[in-house]
């Protein structure tokens, strides 16, 4: 947590208006419904296991991304560290670059993939630092407003999200009234996307995966918003994802410009109420997922293809009777990649060993061999 604190003084709230130019955009509907359990089973049609490497040791995992056989797995806080897992040869790389210095950065706030520099590109406080896929600082690029998340398009542009409220002498002038924005760093030009969403100042909330791209749309969100939009590479909207959660959709007019903001999300009575989009968004061909917020964390798991929708926050893993989550970090072609700490399986498999030894599955057999010295264990779930 060593610049969160840091970063929270400087970004506050989303505020501003939910009013978009909405010619030709195609609305789809994703109704939440109201059962709280869900069947891992409704999706996934099985789960794999992987212990990793003992050099891979991780508290947390913020974002992970895949290039090209590589997983970046990124402690954007704990550690302020990125690694680089060869999934074929299985060596490991790192990016450990803090510091105040030239090619180095005092926070992480995002990473992607530079696709045509073969780079992998973090945004800091007031700069982008490129690295090769070994760990090897190439350049920076300084900026002259701070960026809170980024996603590399092509031809040496960015998307960016700039949260609305961010203190005026951090935002250009010019960049006011809107929250996305094509960034060409080279030139140092913002070609707007979107206005503000929110028609009053909200509460901040730490995002990771806001922003996703697939074949040739991108796409973004954010926590509290029900709407997801799919841009093309030309930056027009093309389609909007509704999130209805009907009568349980939370009045978000309870938070507008409240101080006290996070008891208002804490009040039990709220809670067992109402709930709201956290955004964790991934898209493939056939599937968009994200998560929401009840009385627990729950997940939306929304069939493009077939317009069904799975969601909840009470999962039974009746697959292999292993961990009872969906907590995805990466989803790629039709597998959802999850990572856990040595930890929570251990426990899991004490409480249940008993019932579990009778049938053994890809689970008990991954369980049967960790220890407390195990690395982090990645599960592959296959979506149906």
């Amino acid at each position: 947590m060593k610049n969160r604190f840091y970063l929270l003084l400087l970004i506050f709230v989303f505020s501003g208006c939910n009013k978009i130019n909405s010619n030709n955009q195609f609305i789809e509907f994703i109704e939440i419904t109201d059962n709280s359990s869900l069947k891992l089973s409704s999706f996934i049609e099985k789960i794999e296991y992987v212990i990793l490497p003992k050099d891979l040791i991780l508290s947390r995992i913020d974002k992970v991304l895949e290039f090209n056989d590589l997983f970046i797995i990124c402690d954007f806080d704990n550690l302020s560290k990125i690694f680089i897992y060869n999934s074929k040869n299985l060596k490991i790389y790192s990016i450990d670059n803090f510091g105040e210095g030239p090619g180095e950065y005092n926070y992480i706030s995002d990473v992607t993939i530079n696709e045509d520099l073969n780079t992998i590109d973090i945004l800091s406080l007031n700069k982008i630092l490129r690295f090769d896929l070994f760990g090897v600082f190439k350049e920076e690029i300084h900026l002259n407003s701070l960026l809170y998340k980024m996603m590399y398009i092509k031809d040496n542009n960015y998307i960016v999200y700039i949260p609305s409220n961010l203190h005026g002498d951090l935002l250009s002038n010019e960049l006011s009234g809107s929250i996305l924005f094509n960034l060409d760093p080279d030139k140092n030009t913002y070609k707007r996307l979107l206005p503000y969403y929110f028609k009053n100042n909200m509460p901040f909330m730490s995002e990771v995966n806001i922003l996703q791209k697939f074949k040739d749309n991108f796409f973004f969100t954010m926590t509290f918003a029900d709407t997801i939009y799919s841009f093309n590479m030309e930056n027009f909207i093309n389609k909007k994802y509704f999130l209805d959660f009907k009568t349980k959709r939370y009045p978000i007019e309870l938070l507008y410009n409240n101080d006290d903001a996070i008891s208002i999300l804490n009040d039990k009575n709220n809670i067992s109420k109402y709930s709201y989009h956290y955004s964790n968004l991934h898209i493939n061909e056939k599937y968009l997922i994200t998560n929401f917020r009840a009385k627990s964390n729950g997940v939306i798991v929304y069939n493009k293809e077939s317009k069904e929708v799975f969601s909840g926050y009470d999962l039974i893993n009746d697959i292999d009777k292993g961990l009872n989550k969906f907590n995805i970090k990466l989803l790629r072609d039709n597998i959802a990649y999850s990572f856990d700490q040595p930890g929570y399986i251990l426990e899991h498999f004490e409480k249940n060993g008993n019932n579990m030894t009778k049938n053994r599955n890809n689970f008990t057999e991954m369980a049967s061999k960790v220890d407390a010295h195990t690395s982090l264990i990645l599960s592959k779930y296959y979506l149906k």
